[in-house]
């Protein structure tokens, strides 16, 4: 069984992580391209994602020193309020109290704030709020005993302002600008991102055809190979679409298929159009003939029959011809193959919600 490259695959006109300046205003990303849909936008500053909603941090307090700690007789009354809740505590005398120890009592009457041990430091956090409404305060004579007394407070912070698409209102387009705005200034200097999806007529990864060229990569970094029906399916089209002569290698692989476009005898345009498809699958049909005293082809794989070569010009352009291709592989299987020729370039119509390329043959989906 042969595998080879996956060469195309529906376009996602997408950009990921495309690297944008705030504007003068310190609000503005501007985008290489216009923004299509606010679905799929995020913004990234120095890699941390930003929600729509803004992000803000939590008020945490930390310790001078770890544990464990001396709690003499005259140090036990301890009080920390946060935008959630005022505790009061009485400590336990003690000579070595631990963190953990120190943590388990704090936390006994909490519901809003959260105490943990870093490393032997005591960690005071407010869960009930972020930004600047999110605060810590401890008092009493037991900030001494806890090593509390050099940081008596803290304050969450709102880092980065909420934020909206928007649309430009200083550009006459066809299609309008749209950007993500924030709705305040952003006072700091990150490095920032943005990942989103843009129109199929600006997409410079498929030049507004749908269909990519190139070759996909799987999460490890490693090439995606296609097998069986897949691999029949673009090697069909790999001949079909190639020009005839252009491989100085094998000057014999592919068609003439690109001369035919523009001709004024329409009929005779696809009737040559018809042989030229049904000659290149047939030298395909050839080639893994000989291809089988080398390796093994599987049935799925290796075209057995062409069934169906239809060419029809599209009926509001004279100079888009639409050749239905539907061919039958060695396990009985239809292979439907949909090209579009036109002036200046040619598609692939080869859109499958597996990954790959199963399409339709109807011509009306096209029309």
């Amino acid at each position: 069984m042969s595998k080879e490259v996956r060469l195309t695959k529906p376009c996602t006109h997408y950009s990921d992580r495309e690297r944008v300046f705030l504007g003068p205003d310190r609000r503005s990303l501007k985008t290489k391209k216009s923004v299509s849909s606010f679905k799929g936008l995020s913004l990234y500053a120095n890699d941390i994602g930003i929600p729509s909603i803004g992000l803000s941090s939590q008020a945490e307090l930390f310790g001078s020193s770890s544990g464990p700690f001396r709690v003499l007789a005259n140090e036990t009354d301890l009080v920390i309020e946060t935008s959630g809740e005022r505790l009061q505590y009485s400590l336990p005398i003690s000579s070595s109290l631990t963190t953990d120890n120190l943590v388990s009592i704090l936390s006994e009457n909490s519901e809003t704030t959260l105490f943990e041990n870093e490393g032997g430091f005591l960690k005071i956090t407010d869960m009930a709020s972020f930004g600047t409404s999110s605060f810590v305060k401890v008092s009493g004579a037991a900030i001494c005993s806890l090593n509390l007394s050099n940081q008596r407070g803290a304050r969450g912070l709102a880092l980065y302002p909420p934020w909206d698409l928007q649309k430009s209102s200083d550009l006459d387009l066809r299609i309008a600008y749209r950007f993500p705005k924030f709705r305040d200034r952003v006072k700091s200097n990150p490095i920032m991102m943005v990942s989103y999806t843009f129109w199929p007529e600006q997409c410079l990864r498929c030049g507004g055809s749908l269909i990519e060229n190139d070759y996909s990569f799987n999460s490890t970094g490693d090439t995606i190979l296609i097998e069986n029906e897949n691999l029949l399916h673009q090697a069909a089209l790999k001949i079909i679409l190639t020009t005839k002569g252009s491989n100085p290698y094998h000057p014999w692989f592919g068609t003439t298929l690109r001369n035919r476009i523009g001709s004024k005898a329409v009929n005779t345009a696809a009737s040559l159009i018809n042989e030229d498809v049904r000659i290149a699958l047939e030298k395909m049909q050839s080639l893994q003939i000989n291809q089988k005293n080398y390796q093994q082809v599987s049935f799925k794989e290796r075209l057995y029959r062409i069934e169906q070569v239809k060419t029809r010009v599209h009926e509001q352009d004279p100079t888009m011809f639409l050749v239905d291709v539907v061919v039958v592989n060695a396990s009985q299987a239809p292979i439907n193959l949909t090209v579009i020729f036109t002036v200046p370039g040619v598609v692939a119509k080869i859109m499958g919600s597996d990954g790959f390329f199963k399409t339709s043959t109807s011509l009306e989906d096209l029309s």
